[in-house]
C-alpha cells in the first residue's frame, strides 16, 4: 500500500498546484501555465521547463517535501549546473543543445564480472552466425550451464537489459541474451562474453538532441530479419522513432508468432512501429505537445 499512498499523495500535490496529469501516462504531468513537464518514477521527478518556472516548482515542493535538487540548463546564473543526473544517466546541457548517457556503472561491472580487462575488444556486440572453415553455420553449444554459472548469467544479463533501454547499437544482441535467461547454454555464455567484449571497446554512447525547429511530425522507421532465430524460426522487429533530427526511441523485439514469409515479417514489424508511434503521440499530448502527424518507413 505505501507505493500507492505515496502515488496518491504526490498527485494530489501536483494537481493542486495546477498541474494536468497524463491520460496515456499517469506518472507525467503538465502545467499549461508555467509551461512545465514532469516525469514521476518512485520518489524521483524530473522536470523540464523555463529556470524561473523550475524554481517555482522547488518551493512548492520544498514546502511538502524533504528533497535534494539540481538545476540543468543553458544559463548563467550560479544555481544552474552544465551537468546533472536523472536515474543514474547524465544529462548535460551544451552550446549545440543537450546529450543524454547512458549509466556507465553497469558496463563497468560488466566487465569486471566477465574479467575481460585484459582482452580484445569486438567492433560488434553479436553476429547471426558463427561460421566454420567452410564457410558453413557452426552449431550452437546446447550444453546447459551449471546452476552457479546460470545464476551469474542471469545477473549480468539482467545488467545488459537495463544498459539497453539507453544503447540501441546493442539492443538486438542485448535482447538475444535475455531470451536464454531461463535456460542459459555454454553458447549463451559465449554470446554474453561478445556483448562484454564489445562494451570493453565502446563503455560509452551519448545521445545527442541539437537544437532545431519544433518539428509536429513523428517518423517512425522499421525492419524485420526474416526467421532470424535459427532455433524458434522467429524474427525480430526494430526501429527507430524520430522528432525531426532526433531519436527519441528505438527498440528489438522478438515477433510473436513465426513469419510465413519476408512480406509477413515486415508487416508485423510495420505495425509494431505504428504502436509505438501512436504511443509517442499520446505522450507527447500529455507533456502539451500537439504532434499532428505519424510516418512510418
Amino acid at each position: 500500500d505505501a507505493a500507492q499512498l505515496w502515488q496518491e499523495c504526490l498527485a494530489e500535490h501536483l494537481l493542486g498546484i495546477g498541474f494536468v496529469r497524463g491520460r496515456s501516462n499517469p506518472c507525467v504531468y503538465f502545467h499549461p501555465d508555467k509551461g512545465l513537464r514532469v516525469l514521476v518514477h518512485g520518489d524521483d521527478y524530473a522536470s523540464a521547463g523555463p529556470v524561473e518556472a523550475l524554481k517555482w516548482m522547488k518551493g512548492e515542493l520544498e514546502s511538502r517535501l524533504e528533497m535534494k535538487n539540481v538545476i540543468v540548463g543553458h544559463s548563467s546564473e550560479a544555481e544552474v549546473k552544465d551537468e546533472g543526473k536523472i536515474l543514474n544517466r547524465v544529462i548535460r546541457a551544451t552550446e549545440r543543445g543537450w546529450q543524454y548517457e547512458c549509466d556507465q556503472r553497469h558496463v563497468e561491472v560488466l566487465v569486471q564480472e566477465l574479467e575481460l580487462a585484459s582482452n580484445r575488444s569486438l567492433a560488434t556486440p553479436g553476429v547471426d552466425d558463427v561460421l566454420n572453415k567452410q564457410g558453413e553455420p557452426e552449431a550452437d553449444n546446447s550444453e546447459p550451464l551449471g546452476v552457479e554459472d546460470a545464476s551469474t548469467y542471469r545477473a549480468l544479463a539482467a545488467r545488459c537489459n537495463y544498459i539497453a533501454v539507453d544503447r540501441a547499437d546493442a539492443q538486438y544482441a542485448i535482447k538475444e541474451l535475455c531470451r536464454d535467461m531461463a535456460k542459459p547454454t555454454v553458447a549463451s555464455w559465449d554470446r554474453l562474453v561478445r556483448v562484454g567484449r564489445y562494451f570493453l571497446g565502446r563503455p560509452r554512447a551519448v545521445v545527442i538532441f541539437d537544437w532545431q525547429q519544433f518539428a509536429d511530425t513523428i517518423d517512425v522507421f522499421t525492419d524485420a530479419n526474416w526467421a532470424g532465430c535459427r532455433t524458434s524460426r522467429k524474427s525480430t522487429s526494430g526501429g527507430v522513432a524520430m522528432v525531426g533530427r532526433c531519436c527519441v526511441k528505438s527498440w528489438s523485439k522478438t515477433q510473436g508468432t513465426i513469419a510465413q514469409s519476408s512480406a509477413e515479417s515486415e508487416l508485423l514489424a510495420t505495425v509494431r512501429g505504428a504502436t509505438e508511434g501512436l504511443g509517442l503521440i499520446s505522450l507527447a499530448c500529455d507533456l502539451g505537445m500537439d504532434m499532428k502527424e505519424l510516418l512510418i518507413w
